[in-house]
């Protein structure tokens, strides 16, 4: 129903106390708890609300106050109409106040938690200027479904997860998704679960090919600061570098050789993606790794290095992860305009 600011040093408040004492509390730091709930007695009138009494505290011992923390109190269903009484005026009021409101009644307190984003982001974030971007994810495949997660738990709030795809049972081995989404959307099903790791998640997800969107779709994309490629495919990419956007965008692609022994990841500042620089880079790196599992027998369903059924375990993926998240935000923070490309090894290959 609404809220009265009070100061820090309220001892009265969250304790065993009746409105009496809640009322003489106030009265003692300039409220009048009555004034401000006769102003309100309408919205109390059959159904019961939350009184939330807020002071202003310091996040720290001895610094300014900076935020304010909220104490709650349930306040009672008042009864609509009381026979012989107008339905409103000073006497309705005054029969309230002796009744559901008097001194006596023992003020019932509810719990309450701060959700503040700086308390729930206290056990470590992304660096604001990271947090702050909408990030654009092409596939939502086991490397796309773990980074993205990774970014949401740091504070990456809006993501916008782009992928055509359907989940199988192929895919639970390394997919952060589980057998209650087979058969459904990748990126819908993904941006669900991101939404219930927060309140402040804003994931959406988007069932079509990054080729294939229509103009509202597209629009989506066009709103992010990053667009993060996760396919490993070179004709998204190829895409990438013929549809010209209007602005400059921070495009990254991040991929995983076989075994995920190798981590590529390549950041550019720009309108369109450079794949045709990216694969002169990347493509003697792609025959190497070819080269060195030249005898491994990979999935039938699958065709070596850098493509989205390459051999790997869920563990492997998942330590590239962390990496992958440092170079991102030390992208997005660099003042640096210019190309990069980086190769990591994640792992030492396990011996025969």
């Amino acid at each position: 129903m609404g809220g009265l600011n009070i100061p820090a040093d309220s001892s009265t408040m969250g304790t065993s106390v009746d409105l009496g004492d809640l009322r003489k509390s106030l009265e003692e730091q300039g409220i009048d708890l009555d004034s401000f709930l006769s102003a309100h007695i309408d919205s109390l009138k059959g159904k019961g609300h939350l009184l939330l009494l807020g002071a202003p505290i310091s996040r720290t011992v001895g610094a300014a106050s900076s935020q304010i923390h909220w104490w709650a109190v349930e306040l009672p269903p008042l009864a609509k109409k009381i026979n012989g009484f107008r339905n409103t005026g000073a006497p309705y009021w005054k029969l309230y106040r002796n009744g559901e409101l008097s001194d006596s009644k023992e003020v019932c307190w509810v719990e309450t938690t701060n959700w503040s984003p700086s308390e729930i982001s206290a056990r470590g974030v992304f660096k604001e200027q990271m947090r702050s971007k909408t990030v654009t994810v092409i596939g939502a495949g086991a490397l796309g479904s773990l980074l993205s997660e990774a970014l949401v738990r740091g504070g990456v709030n809006k993501l916008v997860l782009v992928d055509n795809d359907a989940l199988e049972i192929g895919n639970l081995t390394r997919h952060s998704l589980d057998m209650n989404y087979l058969g459904k959307s990748k990126s819908r099903a993904l941006a669900l679960r991101l939404n219930a790791l927060g309140p402040f998640a804003d994931t959406e997800g988007i069932a079509a090919d990054i080729r294939r969107l229509n103009e509202e779709q597209y629009s989506r994309v066009l709103s992010s600061d990053v667009i993060l490629d996760c396919t490993g495919n070179s004709d998204v990419l190829e895409f990438l570098e013929r549809k010209k956007l209007d602005s400059s965008k921070l495009y990254a692609s991040a991929s995983l050789s076989a075994h995920a022994a190798k981590l590529y990841f390549f950041t550019s500042h720009g309108t369109v993606f450079p794949f045709s620089r990216f694969r002169e880079l990347i493509a003697p790196l792609i025959i190497e790794d070819r080269k060195e599992y030249s005898e491994e027998e990979f999935p039938r369903d699958g065709v070596g290095c850098w493509h989205s059924v390459f051999p790997a375990r869920y563990d492997q993926v998942l330590a590239s992860i962390p990496t992958i998240c440092q170079m991102l935000e030390d992208a997005i923070v660099s003042e640096r305009k210019d190309d990069q490309f980086k190769v990591v090894s994640t792992i030492v290959r396990q011996s025969e």
